[in-house]
C-alpha cells in the first residue's frame, strides 16, 4: 500500500506559482526541465488538501475535478503535470519500481466520466531537474498489481477489449526501464468452448432495432428454449432474455459481448458463458453468475 500523510495547506496554481515548465518530447517518453522553481511557504497559500506522497504528492484543489502533481526532489518543490493539463488522475502505487533508489509515482488516467478502462503512467524523478512521464499504456477496469522478484518489480496491467467483439482480455507485465514501461508478452486466457454462441458484431448487419435469437433446448426437454437479444448502444453490449419451451420466461439476463451455452450442466439446464469465461448457472429461477 502506498505511504499517504494528509497535510492541510494553502492551493498551488502551477501557472502563478512557478515559471513554466519546459517540455519536450523525446523517444524515452515526456521530459520535463524546471525552470528556477519557487519553493513556497505555508502562510503564502489559501488553504486545500494535499496528500504527501514520498518524493511526489498530489493536489487536490478544492471545487476542481482535475489534479496537479508535484515533484519534490533536491530541495525544490516543482509542479510536474498542472491542473491546467485537464487530467483526472489517480495515484496507483509510490515506491521505487526501477531500482534506483527514488520512487517512482504509478498514475491512472480516468476518463471524464470514469467509466472507462483507466491507461497508466509512471513519472519519475530522472535527476538534474528532469522528471520523465512513460507512455500510457493498457486499458484496465482494474487496477495494476505490482510483482516483485529478485528485487525487480513487474507492473501486471490489464489490456481489454482487444478482439472486434471485446471479448479476448490480458494482462502484461511491464518492467519500468530508463523512465519507460517496457511489456513482456500477452497472456490471453482463452475463451470458454461454447456449443453455440451470440456475439455483438452481429447486430453489425442488422438494423438498430433488430434482435438477434438463439435456440437451444437448455433444459432438456425436448423443446426449443430462445434467447433473444437486442443492442445496449451506449456499451455495445447485448441485453437479452429467455423464453423457455414450457412458457417460462427470464428477464433481464447479464449484459454480455459474447453470450454462450456450455456443454456444462447445472440442475439439467445448460451453463452459459458470458464473453471470455464468466459462467453463469441455472438458479431455480435465473441464470447468476457462478461463484468462485
Amino acid at each position: 500500500m502506498p505511504w499517504l500523510v494528509l497535510v492541510a495547506v494553502m492551493p498551488l496554481n502551477c501557472a502563478k506559482s512557478q515559471q513554466p515548465l519546459d517540455a519536450s518530447q523525446t523517444e524515452q517518453g515526456r521530459v520535463t526541465e524546471s525552470l528556477d522553481a519557487e519553493i513556497f511557504t505555508e502562510d503564502e497559500k489559501p488553504e486545500t488538501l494535499r496528500v504527501a506522497l514520498g518524493g511526489f504528492e498530489l493536489m487536490e484543489l478544492e471545487g476542481q475535478l482535475e489534479d496537479e502533481i508535484w515533484g519534490n526532489f533536491e530541495g525544490k518543490s516543482v509542479c510536474v503535470i498542472p491542473r491546467a493539463a485537464g487530467r483526472l488522475l489517480e495515484i496507483v502505487a509510490d515506491q521505487d519500481l526501477d531500482g534506483d533508489g527514488r520512487n517512482d509515482l504509478l498514475l491512472g488516467e480516468l476518463a471524464e466520466n470514469k467509466c472507462c478502462p483507466r491507461q497508466f503512467t509512471v513519472l519519475s524523478y530522472r535527476g538534474a531537474g528532469k522528471y520523465q512521464e512513460s507512455r500510457p499504456v493498457g486499458a484496465a477496469l482494474h487496477l495494476p498489481t505490482i510483482l516483485t522478484e529478485s528485487g525487480l518489480h513487474q507492473v501486471v496491467i490489464e489490456h481489454k477489449d482487444l478482439d472486434p467483439y471485446g471479448c479476448f482480455d490480458a494482462t502484461v507485465p511491464y518492467r519500468l526501464v530508463g523512465g519507460e514501461l517496457q511489456g513482456g508478452e500477452l497472456a490471453i486466457s482463452p475463451e470458454m468452448q461454447a456449443v453455440a454462441e451470440l456475439r455483438v458484431g452481429s447486430f453489425d448487419s442488422l438494423g438498430s432495432k433488430d434482435a438477434l435469437k438463439l435456440d437451444f433446448d437448455l433444459d432438456g426437454d425436448g423443446k426449443q428454449d430462445r434467447i433473444t437479444a437486442k443492442l445496449w448502444p451506449s456499451y455495445r453490449k447485448g441485453l437479452w432474455s429467455l423464453s423457455f419451451g414450457n412458457g417460462k420466461v427470464m428477464e433481464d439476463g447479464t449484459p454480455f459481448r459474447r453470450l454462450g451455452v456450455l456443454p456444462s450442466k447445472t440442475e439439467g439446464v445448460h451453463d452459459l458463458v458470458v464473453d471470455r469465461d464468466r459462467v453463469l448457472i441455472w438458479k431455480g429461477k435465473r441464470y447468476e453468475e457462478q461463484e468462485h
